[in-house]
């Protein structure tokens, strides 16, 4: 039998509730207001525009990161439209980050619940349901008049806000009045529950006929509060308490009579049930039901936040970040996760699934207690999100582990910068990035690249050639790059260029481009891309493409396995395919520009000339004007790779000496020593 709608959703009763959808979420309670405070010297910095009309910080931010850059209309409609802004945050980025909740700040909720006059209508009406009534109604001003004032209640409160995907209520106290209809000498919510049976199909005549009673009613009516918190707050809280204690039988018919039965209905009704005796014991009440969204940290009179003495902590650290993940943020995380154990701390690891929308993993049984510190392995754009409804849940000490390409932060990175005391970087070059825009200790801490077996290189060199199938006398030349780092700022086309250049009628070579995750849609810029890409390969037998995602250490091995490793890169954070092919004694060509210069020095690679360019538009997330990357000489790689195809002695000295070049600087002892420094540092700091 087909499910109802309704019995479709009591398999998430449970959930639910226990996700806090019942508690009693109040206007005048706002949402984690130091995350969300309307103003702050990043905004004013970056974003100056936005505190001119009050939009919270998280609200700009979700509107900043959701440009491609930041364009003068764009910064017009932040400036000049809070409406628009705000419209578009419930309405579309709300919608769009399920199973989070946006949140909102007290100011946001006081602006789009006030009051507004509208032509034609003869009552005030707040301003978002406004908004939803002239979308929903044709002349919606027939609507906004007196004695419809509570059909108009009903409408947004019951029908309409509980669709709404933030973490406040934004339903005026007016109209719960309005609806529960206070009447000492009658039942209370006797008029209410009318308009909802009615509604809801639960007054007229049942599927077997036979009409509720008011007490049917009511049962009826509490099960549907379970999920929608309005409907408890108007039939009253300790209606819905007591109603909730009736037994399995008297629920089950009741569900059967009132809804379409089936099969599985008992499975919901032990759920519910069981719940029930759990959740709503002797003298609780739904009020007092936690609520993530509303779990306040007391400040004292410093405007520190209080907690425990560091004594009292489980952990000393906890790292957070896509740590089951196969991509270089995933490698650094993993990385610091063995750095910081390498010097004695107590590390919790918090994996994150950064596909879609941001989801942090449970942890397991011998990770759950707290930390001193926590170390956020997300870059700017993503962290803010990982902070809505958890903000109690991260130490109030924390560092940012952040990559950035680009030679200044996004508008939209204000947010994050305020979120942290200290950033960690792999590399100056993205330390050098973000100085001066935030106000804390910026240490460029390294990256930990372990060392590879003496039989890396031979196996990589020998499952490339199988993999290729080319003769094993073939002059490779290795290249790498991943969808999720954009192909223009990795430069694969540079690298097809510089090969077919050095050797356009070479035989025994070959490029092997190492790449991953195509893009699925066609026609974007992207995927124009890797169709340019594809041309290459159908007319140039010599150039190779791998798309199977291989672990970073089967890649590298790969790369070993090349004869000369090349990366006309853009701009990079660190350049991890090229240490890892450096650390395999393969000799690197890289573009003189972003993280790689800390470890390719012109005696250990090749470096080639480059000049700074303006990024184009849609070229990387979040450009805006005035950035600004690297475009390689083509002319100079081409000429470096003949260098390396000519002379093999030449070559098997600059892969040594690369490989001694990064292994001093990527080494356990070093980078462990700066992050014992810089976490002493950050455990040192007053609790925010």
């Amino acid at each position: 039998m087909a499910r109802s709608p309704t019995i479709e959703r009591l398999g998430k009763i449970v959930d639910a509730v226990r996700g806090a959808e019942i508690s009693a979420r109040s206007a005048e309670v706002p949402t984690d207001d130091a995350l969300l405070a309307p103003s702050s010297h990043h905004l004013a910095r970056l974003t100056g525009v936005a505190s001119e009309i009050g939009v919270s910080c998280f609200v700009a931010y979700a509107y900043l990161s959701e440009l491609p850059r930041l364009s003068p209309r764009a910064a017009l409609g932040i400036a000049g439209d809070r409406d628009a802004v705000l419209y578009w945050y419930i309405y579309r980025y709300a919608q769009n980050i399920k199973p989070m909740r946006a949140p909102l700040s007290a100011g946001d909720i006081h602006y789009l619940l006030q009051q507004v006059d509208v032509p034609g209508a003869t009552i005030k009406v707040p301003r978002l349901v406004l908004w939803k009534a002239l979308q929903a109604f044709s002349g919606a001003e027939s609507y906004l008049q007196k004695g419809r004032e509570r059909e108009l209640a009903y409408w947004w409160a019951i029908e309409q806000a509980s669709a709404l995907n933030v973490d406040a209520c934004l339903i005026p106290n007016d109209y719960f009045l309005l609806l529960a209809g206070a009447q000492p000498e009658t039942v209370p919510q006797l008029s209410f529950l009318e308009m909802l049976a009615r509604a809801e199909g639960l007054y007229d005549d049942c599927s077997d006929g036979i009409k509720l009673s008011p007490g049917e009613r009511l049962a009826a009516a509490s099960i549907l509060a379970l999920e929608r918190p309005a409907i408890a707050r108007c039939l009253g809280f300790s209606v819905v308490l007591e109603t909730l204690q009736i037994d399995s039988a008297t629920l089950t018919d009741l569900l059967e009579r009132c809804f379409v039965s089936r099969d599985e209905i008992q499975d919901a009704v032990r759920a519910v049930s069981t719940f029930a005796a759990n959740a709503f014991g002797e003298g609780d009440s739904v009020r007092s039901l936690p609520c993530r969204a509303h779990q306040r940290t007391e400040v004292d009179d410093s405007g520190n936040l209080s907690a425990p003495a560091l004594l009292e902590y489980r952990f000393d650290v906890e790292v957070v970040g896509p740590l089951s993940g196969t991509t270089g943020l995933s490698v650094a995380a993993r990385a610091s996760v063995q750095t910081l154990a390498a010097i004695g701390a107590k590390v919790k690891s918090i994996d994150v699934q950064l596909s879609g929308v941001p989801t942090m993993h449970a942890v397991a049984p011998e990770q759950i207690g707290a930390a001193a510190s926590t170390i956020f392995h997300v870059n700017p754009d993503v962290l803010p999100t990982l902070f809505v409804g958890r903000q109690s849940e991260f130490s109030p000490r924390r560092a940012g582990y952040f990559f950035w390409e680009l030679d200044a932060p996004a508008s939209s990175d204000f947010l994050s910068l305020d979120l942290v005391d200290e950033i960690w970087t792999a590399s100056s070059f993205v330390a050098g990035i973000y100085s001066p825009y935030f106000r804390g200790v910026v240490d460029c801490v390294g990256l930990f690249v372990p060392t590879p077996t003496i039989e890396a290189k031979e196996s990589g060199r020998a499952q490339l050639l199988s993999s290729l199938n080319i003769p094993p006398d073939t002059f490779i030349v290795g290249a790498a790059f991943d969808g999720l780092s954009y192909l223009e700022r990795k430069n694969p086309l540079g690298a097809v260029a510089a090969f077919q250049a050095a050797f356009p009628y070479d035989k025994c070579a070959a490029l092997f481009l190492k790449g991953q995750r195509r893009p699925p849609s066609h026609g974007s810029r992207q995927s124009v891309l890797w169709s340019q890409i594809d041309k290459f390969r159908a007319q140039d037998p010599r150039v190779h493409l791998v798309e199977q995602t291989f672990n970073s250490t089967q890649a590298a091995d790969l790369f070993g396995g090349t004869d000369v490793f090349m990366s006309l890169h853009r701009s990079e954070g660190f350049g991890l395919p090229v240490a890892e092919a450096m650390m395999r004694g393969v000799p690197a060509i890289v573009t003189a520009y972003g993280g790689t210069e800390d470890f390719c020095n012109d005696g250990a690679t090749l470096r080639v000339h480059c000049d700074l360019l303006p990024v184009p538009r849609d070229a990387y997330p979040r450009v805006e004007p005035g950035r600004f990357w690297a475009e390689p000489e083509i002319a100079a790689a081409a000429g470096y790779l003949q260098l390396m195809r000519q002379d093999g002695a030449a070559r098997h000295a600059l892969g040594a000496a690369g490989k001694s070049a990064i292994e001093e600087h990527v080494s356990m002892g070093k980078v462990a020593t700066a992050y014992r420094k810089s976490l002493d540092r950050l455990l040192a700091r007053r609790e925010r």
